[in-house]
This record gives structure tokens, sequence and C-alpha cells, in this order.
């Protein structure tokens, strides 16, 4: 985990470009497994876009849907609903 940078929490966040392969491709979410030295199992991905959700639960990670309806402003997110599939449904803090 060296090579992932690390958020205030402790958590790993890893940039497709330190990977250099992007997402949504299954390399992208394999190497950062590889990275962090863990199992896919082991890893919840966290996002608010069901492409990307989708993409790191058909290699194996566990999912997490946030709600970001201002993300897009007066458009509106492209997903609205995650998944059925996604393992947890959060609300960010700017929707409450």
């Amino acid at each position: 985990m060296s090579r992932a940078a690390t958020a205030s929490t402790g958590t790993p966040s890893i940039a497709c470009e330190m990977l250099r392969i992007y997402k949504p491709r299954p390399d992208a979410y394999r190497r950062a497994a590889a990275l962090l030295a863990v199992g896919p199992r082991e890893i919840l991905m966290v996002a608010c876009h069901n492409f990307d959700l989708d993409a790191a639960r058909g290699v194996g990670y566990r999912t997490a849907f946030v709600r970001r309806p201002d993300e897009w402003g007066r458009a509106g997110p492209p997903d609205l609903v995650p998944n059925p599939a996604t393992s947890g449904n959060m609300k960010s803090k700017e929707t409450e």
C-alpha cells in the first residue's frame, strides 16, 4: 500500500493514473486490489455511478451506491437509482 494515496481517514485512495489503466476495464479493479495486497471481496467500492459499481462487482468487489443528485446540476445525475445488485445504498452529505 506504500504507493497508494491515503486519505485523512486512513482509507486508501487509488487513482487510475497510478494503475495505467482506466475504469471500467476489469484490470483497473484487479490492479487496485493487487496494489493493496488484498482480495477483491475485501474492497468496498463506493461510487455514484452504476457503470463503475457494476464493473467493480464483476471482479468481486463489494459495492455501495451514494446518491449525489446535485453532481450534475439541474439536469440531474445519470444514475438516480442504484443497481439492485449493489451491496449498499447511501446518501451523500449534500443531499441532507
